[in-house]
């Protein structure tokens, strides 16, 4: 065994557990026990891991209060996994009882292990834990174990995400248990589902359940679902999860009356912004199902995902009839369609034409090698169109095609921030009787409340891009050159009477030091401002300057 310095050995690991309370990710197979020379590898080693390594690891969980997030995970060839369900259940056993323990991660695909060795890590859902987020690759599509899996699942009422992955190209139906384990806790956001065959009296069992829950995210990939399953999960689900953001049907025969069920509950389904239909046996008759529907029903899908559906030219026209006028619909994907020169002249006019195609986004990859001339084609229609910002091709890029894009996109982020202004001097225009002459470009911030510039600044994002780091800059340097604004924001103050006796009184909250960014950046406009103003050493007090200190 390595040494204790060895800091993913064993004892390492173990005083960690015991003293670090910093220490909040365990991984498993990344612990290195037992080493033994790799012959095909010098200087590698391979790591064998037993009961015993497991029920030392568990002794050590046992007395720890800190751990967040715990996985098992194969590492292929480097690690050999030799344990029995004995250490599988004391581990999970141990962790059950950890009270911040909050994500479970179990992916053993390419190992020999099966049944109860694997879902024994699992008893941690039988316990005082509040764990959030389950993700079990569950390559046991024996009876036993499903049922197994179901009943701890029904033990665990804090689940907020499920991710399951079963045995591709398995045929066993889901037995009933297990469905009622996975809707068990009604605190589920997220359910998601691949190669898990759940047949249509699964999904009428699921469907039922759905009356509990307020879902956000539904992925069902490959779980047999057919048209005659769409029946009771569509209803079920503008019903009941009218609220539910994502829905992913993927790999499933749903074919043109699957279709038409979805069609039909699209007009509740208000809150739907992404639907993910690959490879589900589009024919022209369910491809122009789809194209009426998403028109007529008015509703709020911003991205609609088709790959892996084989489209002939004569399709092209549903196509068209999605995107013409969609002011919606903002990124579409046609990966791997057998799209080729044909489709694209099909496309062209209407990609090309700025006032009829909104899109943010086109993705065909993985179809025909273009001719250069229909590479050309799509060059100049970007080059036409801002509104396309992302446009992949199969095969080799297209030469300045990356460039255009990127051209667009800033010229994109440029017209949000403009638009923000406008809106800005509009309202105050509006709503205070101001002269939109004479106001600056952020003086019309002094004539109504900070949160209602904050709903612009995030209505305005959400058409275009969002407010990404180089608008944050930009609104934060602008922030920056407004004395009064910046003042205004520093002190908290209040709108003065005898300025607006008109207006009621607003008081000024603290937004502008909570994250107003998107596209993952944590920072803030009082961050950002701060960042300016530390690097305008040149600025004198006595010069009237105001720090936001």
């Amino acid at each position: 065994m390595h040494s204790k310095s060895e800091p993913r050995s064993l004892p390492r690991v173990m005083e960690r557990l015991a003293n670090d309370n910093n220490f909040t990710k365990l991984a498993l197979t990344s612990i290195t026990v037992n080493p033994e020379p790799d012959p095909h590898n010098t200087g590698r080693f391979i790591y064998h891991y037993y009961d015993n390594d497991l029920l030392l690891l568990a002794k050590a969980l046992e007395r720890n209060n800190s751990l967040k997030e715990f996985a098992v995970i194969d590492r292929g060839n480097s690690a050999q996994l030799a344990w029995t369900a004995v250490g599988a259940v004391a581990i999970g056993k141990a962790l059950k009882n950890i009270p911040s323990l909050e994500t479970v991660t179990i992916n053993l695909k390419s190992s020999s292990l099966n049944g109860p060795e694997v879902i024994g890590f699992l008893e941690c859902l039988a316990g005082n834990s509040r764990i959030k987020n389950l993700n079990f690759y569950f390559y046991c599509d024996d009876i036993d174990s499903m049922n197994y899996l179901g009943s701890l699942l029904m033990s665990n009422k804090s689940l907020e995400s499920i991710y399951l992955q079963g045995k591709g190209g398995s045929v066993t139906l889901v037995p009933p248990v297990l469905i009622d384990g996975l809707m068990e806790a009604k605190t589920l956001q997220s359910l998601s589902m691949q190669d898990i065959h759940l047949g249509d009296q699964g999904i009428q069992q699921l469907s039922s359940l759905l009356n509990q829950h307020s879902l956000k995210t539904l992925t069902l990939n490959q779980c047999g679902v057919t048209g005659e399953a769409m029946k009771y999960l569509l209803p079920s689900l503008a019903t009941h999860c009218d609220g539910i953001e994502v829905l992913d049907l993927s790999y499933n025969n749903l074919n043109h009356e699957g279709m038409q069920c979805l069609v039909n509950e699209l007009p509740l389904l208000k809150n739907l912004k992404e639907l993910l239909l690959r490879s589900t046996g589009f024919n022209p008759q369910a491809l122009a199902c789809l194209a009426i529907g998403l028109r007529k029903a008015n509703c709020c899908i911003k991205e609609l995902n088709l790959d892996n559906n084989h489209f002939e030219v004569t399709d092209m026209a549903s196509i068209k009839t999605i995107i013409k006028n969609n002011t919606t619909l903002m990124f579409l994907s046609m990966n791997f369609c057998n799209l080729g020169d044909r489709h694209v002249v099909a496309l062209n006019d209407l990609l090309s034409n700025p006032e009829q195609c909104y899109l943010h986004g086109f993705e065909f990859t993985g179809n025909l090698t273009l001719a250069p001339k229909t590479q050309q084609m799509i060059l100049d229609s970007v080059r036409r169109n801002l509104n396309l910002c992302y446009f992949s091709t199969p095969g080799e890029s297209i030469p300045l095609l990356k460039e255009a894009t990127e051209i667009n996109r800033r010229k994109k982020i440029r017209q949000s921030q403009a638009l923000f202004i406008n809106a800005c001097i509009e309202l105050a225009n509006i709503y205070y009787r101001a002269d939109s002459n004479e106001l600056s470009v952020f003086s019309a911030v002094n004539f109504f409340p900070m949160e209602l510039i904050l709903k612009i600044i995030l209505e305005v994002g959400n058409d275009t891009f969002g407010m990404n780091e180089t608008s944050l800059q930009e609104c934060a340097k602008l922030i920056f050159e407004n004395f009064n604004l910046r003042r205004h924001l520093i002190n908290q103050g209040q709108y003065r009477p005898e300025m607006h006796a008109d207006n009621p009184f607003y008081p000024i909250s603290s937004w502008w030091k909570t994250a107003t960014t998107i596209h993952g950046t944590s920072r803030t406009l009082f961050t950002s401002v701060k960042s300016i103003e530390h690097s305008k050493e040149n600025i004198e007090e006595e010069q009237g300057f105001c720090r936001v200190m």
